[in-house]
């Protein structure tokens, strides 16, 4: 079992172990900083990702880049390019502590970097249908009372997780009900 640790990763506050961060905080202070110039850097990136979605949303609504048919027993696949309308830009803060999951938490404590993921956002529309947004990656987030069964990525109570804060000037990308993201590259393989 990981111990409770508070660290800065790459450009957000996180908080990982079975404990909220509000405890933690309260129990054992303060944490460490990074330098204004790495912090400068990471939110310059996120928001040259995040631009380049907004100059994509301004052009048109998103659009069907290829179609994939699933047969009478699978799922029909859709690949998307630009923002789905729905998608709307908000300040991180406003979202007060966040969570992470997945398998990497881990890794995401050892390297003090939050870590994206390899696939673009998938919106799960219908049981025969899921669209795939191939513009939208970066590291992925959810409110920390959402529940993890209802993020469709099979994750449950036991999937590991960091809760984390984002600096007030990060904006993010909402997308669903629980679901956010900090626009960057994503993870290669």
């Amino acid at each position: 079992m990981l111990k409770t640790l508070i660290l800065v990763f790459t450009f957000i506050t996180f908080c990982f172990s079975s404990w909220s961060c509000d405890e933690y905080l309260m129990q054992f202070g303060d944490k460490a900083e990074m330098t204004e110039t790495e912090m400068t850097y990471h939110l310059y990136l996120s928001r040259q990702w995040l631009l380049r979605l907004l100059k994509m949303k301004k052009k048109g609504p998103a659009f069907l880049v290829k179609q994939i048919d699933g047969g009478i027993h699978g799922q029909d696949v859709e690949f998307w390019s630009g923002l789905p309308e729905y998608a709307e830009v908000i300040k991180g803060s406003e979202l007060g502590v966040v969570r992470h999951y997945g398998p990497f938490a881990q890794e995401i404590v050892e390297s003090k970097k939050l870590i994206a993921g390899s696939r673009p956002f998938i919106d799960p529309v219908a049981a025969h249908l899921r669209l795939h947004y191939e513009d939208l990656n970066g590291i992925f987030f959810t409110r920390k009372d959402f529940p993890a069964e209802k993020l469709w990525m099979g994750y449950d109570n036991a999937t590991p997780y960091v809760d984390f804060l984002l600096p007030d000037d990060l904006e993010v990308i909402k997308l669903t009900d629980g679901n956010f993201l900090i626009p960057g590259p994503p993870r290669r393989a």
